[in-house]
């Protein structure tokens, strides 16, 4: 986690998203319990996949998989608007992620 905390920006929408998300070094615990959660769930359903699965359960995991993969697309949107790309880059996770 990074330790130093931003300013809060006058710019109404990014003061939004750093309100909704937090801090670098101290981000909304239900906003990171989420995207917990939906990496969790995300690596069940991919634990799904197996040798001759019926086309339902493919159908599944390809629908589950594009869901998440916009909810991660998003959360790194939404960090990039809150904390300025700078500051989302000294995070190794937030590099990770790209």
């Amino acid at each position: 986690k990074l330790s130093a905390a931003i300013p809060i920006s006058t710019h109404p929408v990014r003061k939004y998203f750093q309100e909704r998300i937090g801090q670098p070094a101290e981000q909304d615990f239900v906003f990171e319990m989420f995207i917990l959660a939906c990496i969790s769930l995300n690596a069940v359903v991919i634990a799904t996949q197996h040798y001759e699965q019926p086309y339902g359960l493919t159908v599944f995991i390809v629908v589950m998989n594009a869901i998440f993969n916009a909810i991660f697309a998003l959360e790194a949107a939404l960090k990039l608007v809150a904390w300025t790309p700078h500051v989302y880059f000294q995070d190794g996770w937030n590099i990770f992620d790209f």
